[in-house]
């Protein structure tokens, strides 16, 4: 099946429509809020976790299916090596399957999918504790593949690089790395300073932007977003420096 506009305008609008939050006055909190807790707020929070994954979860299956298949296009069509995938934990691992699915829809061929264990930190951050290699998946995996983590959201990458860590300790080689969207954030510099290549489908600004023109968002809303984008890219580069 094509990578075609068409196939990416519709999840775009589905994204935009079922998987995210706007919050101008409190805003939400990331990940690397544990580390900078002084960082702007986000007034944007995505989800892109079904019912079944996540209670709070609005995205329809079908959309979840098409997530994976827009996934597989793009490895496909950017060269992507897929021969073993795995997820982050939880949303990410959905995501991965979904897109398993396809590459034997599509392809006729079956991916393995190594699975990762997330456990919370004493600081309420997470990180990847470990991979399943158990003996039946060492035959679907040996060691020495190369693997390409999946994931929803790229922020700060934080989680992202616990994954490649544990992976590459597994005897894995990890090259590239996939999410649906990304912010714009430091998480590509932090991923490529360990030698992975970061791709997306989707900036942040891009479904926003789409959000506003369907209508799920105000201006002021749209407005709001873009400052905090610009601001904590301002604030991450101060504590780079």
């Amino acid at each position: 099946m094509a990578f075609t506009a068409e196939r990416l305008n519709d999840l775009m609008d589905a994204i935009a429509a079922r998987g995210m939050d706007i919050d101008i006055e409190k805003g939400f909190e990331f990940r690397l809020h544990k580390v900078y807790p002084e960082a702007p707020r986000s007034p944007i929070k995505f989800n892109l976790a079904d019912n079944k994954t996540r209670k709070d979860g609005r995205m329809f299956e079908e959309d979840l299916t098409l997530m994976g298949e827009v996934l597989d296009d793009y490895a496909l069509h950017h060269g992507l090596d897929d021969s073993v995938v795995t997820g982050i934990p939880n949303v990410g691992h959905k995501i991965a399957v979904s897109m398993q699915r396809s590459v034997r829809h599509q392809m006729g061929k079956h991916i393995p999918l190594l699975p990762l264990t997330k456990v919370e930190t004493a600081g309420g951050a997470s990180e990847i504790a470990r991979v399943e290699t158990t003996k039946e998946m060492l035959k679907e995996c040996p060691r020495g593949s190369v693997v390409l983590p999946i994931d929803d959201v790229l922020t700060h990458a934080t989680i992202g690089q616990s994954a490649v860590h544990r992976v590459r300790q597994a005897g894995y080689i990890v090259k590239q790395f996939l999410t649906v969207l990304t912010y714009g954030f430091d998480g590509a510099s932090r991923l490529q300073s360990l030698g992975v290549e970061p791709h997306n489908i989707f900036l942040v600004r891009q479904v926003v932007v789409r959000a506003k023109e369907k209508g799920f968002v105000a201006a002021d809303e749209l407005d709001a977003v873009r400052r905090f984008l610009q601001d904590m890219n301002v604030f991450l580069q101060r504590k780079a420096a």
